[in-house]
């Protein structure tokens, strides 16, 4: 985890305006230097990067959506051990969002999206199984989950220790939004004769959401077995597709409520400063986009035109 110099930080807390009777104040951070223009969509391009071959996975089918760049991109990849199933991963762009409101969004949508194809059958029918917290991290080898730890003990920055406060503040931050957090839903489905296990995922990384689906015929492996792997899917595409952004996303605003007192409104512009500047690296969204293209990787770019972005 990258950190700001602590000197930056010093001189952003020195700036803020004592005694303004305004309720909040701006403080605005750019995260690539030059600025794009000021009239740029929040997200005027992006160039997706999804491997060709990653721990046994192979990328079998790559699409975008030709006019509606806001459905990103689908990847359909397969895997030898388990050539039956079926398995996408959906990658589209959401916005600066917390991380809850965006799994939610993508948890709402596969369930709504279920529930429409299966109005479309007469023998149609939907069994969810719990939704659960996913962390990548857990995930083993084999697709099991480790169990997990409980966190560990921090005790408090020592009263005047400005660095072990900075840390602890970052150390959160990172915390609070960490793409490897996701989620995780079962299921079971029927139509058109077919009865099927799935399992559907949910991240969201820098401004996309990562919706992971597979699909298995019932009998050709058991459940737990679709689960692993398609846990093991995730724990190894998610992290290994790279979404490169370039627009007025590059801008990030810390918003300062300045009738607190001086403590609170420095605790407010170092949190503040502290999740910008991991969501600029996590953003990856700079003032010129980098079209170049590593080996073994494929690239699917997509524009935006203005007006697609309500965002400021």
């Amino acid at each position: 985890m990258k950190l700001l110099s602590l000197a930056v930080l010093a001189c952003a807390l020195a700036a803020l305006p004592a005694g303004v009777a305004a309720k909040k104040v701006a403080v605005k951070i750019e995260t690539s230097s030059p600025t794009p223009d000021a009239d740029a969509p929040f997200i005027a391009k992006s160039l997706v990067l999804a491997p060709e071959r990653v721990a046994g996975f192979e990328l079998r089918g790559a699409t975008d959506y030709p006019g509606q760049p806001l459905l990103g991109v689908s990847l359909n990849y397969a895997h030898a051990d388990l050539p039956e199933m079926t398995l996408h991963l959906f990658v589209y762009p959401i916005g600066r969002v917390t991380r809850e409101q965006a799994l939610a969004q993508v948890m709402r949508e596969v369930r709504e999206g279920i529930d429409m194809r299966l109005g479309q059958s007469l023998d149609g029918r939907v069994d969810y199984g719990e939704e659960t917290s996913l962390d990548l991290g857990r995930v083993e080898e084999d697709g099991s989950l480790r169990p997990e730890s409980a966190p560990a003990a921090v005790p408090p920055p020592a009263e005047g220790d400005e660095n072990a406060r900075v840390l602890a503040v970052f150390a959160q931050a990172d915390d609070d939004l960490s793409p490897q957090r996701g989620r995780e839903l079962p299921l079971q489905l029927a139509f058109d004769g077919r009865s099927m296990d799935s399992v559907a995922f949910a991240f969201y990384r820098g401004l996309y959401l990562f919706k992971g689906r597979a699909t298995v015929n019932v009998g050709v492996v058991p459940a737990e077995t679709l689960h692993r792997v398609a846990r093991r899917a995730m724990a190894v595409l998610v992290p290994a597709i790279e979404v490169r952004n370039t627009g007025s996303c590059t801008k990030l605003e810390i918003q300062v409520d300045t009738k607190g007192s001086e403590d609170a409104m420095q605790e407010q512009l170092l949190r503040g400063m502290a999740a910008s500047h991991l969501r600029g690296e996590l953003e990856n969204c700079a003032a010129e986009l980098d079209a170049t293209v590593p080996l073994g990787m494929r690239a699917l770019p997509l524009e935006f035109p203005p007006g697609t972005w309500q965002q400021p």
